[in-house]
């Protein structure tokens, strides 16, 4: 068992922390993350499991706040979660559905930054 954070999400970095679990078996428990399909990609290319938490019920799951929340004591919780089967998961769409929604973003970022400034 083994707890690890990367900071940015870029390939390199995620790359890099999953190159530590060569031939063990992987499960990953995120939370919601910018990045999180590249982080999911490259566990999936290592053989491992990604799972991503759903954040109102993982919160709700660990019950009245008693102090104040951090970056481990969330990474705790998931894993706990994860190891007893009781991690709300969210809802991903298929890849083609994702796909698309980036070519629909960048159409219309393009469309957006090409309007004459009077439009």
């Amino acid at each position: 068992m083994s707890r690890a954070r990367v900071v940015a999400a870029h390939r390199r970095p995620v790359v890099r922390l999953l190159s530590r679990f060569g031939g063990q078996e992987l499960e990953v428990a995120l939370a919601a993350t910018t990045g999180w399909r590249l982080v999911v990609a490259e566990i999936r290319a290592v053989g491992g499991r990604a799972d991503r938490a759903e954040p109102a019920e993982t919160s709700a799951r660990r019950g009245p706040k008693k102090r104040a929340k951090s970056g481990r004591a969330d990474a705790r919780h998931l894993r706990e979660l994860l190891m007893i089967s009781r991690l709300p998961e969210s809802w991903v769409p298929a890849d083609h559905r994702l796909d698309l929604r980036v070519t629909v973003r960048l159409r219309h970022t393009l469309i957006a930054t090409a309007a004459p400034a009077g439009r």
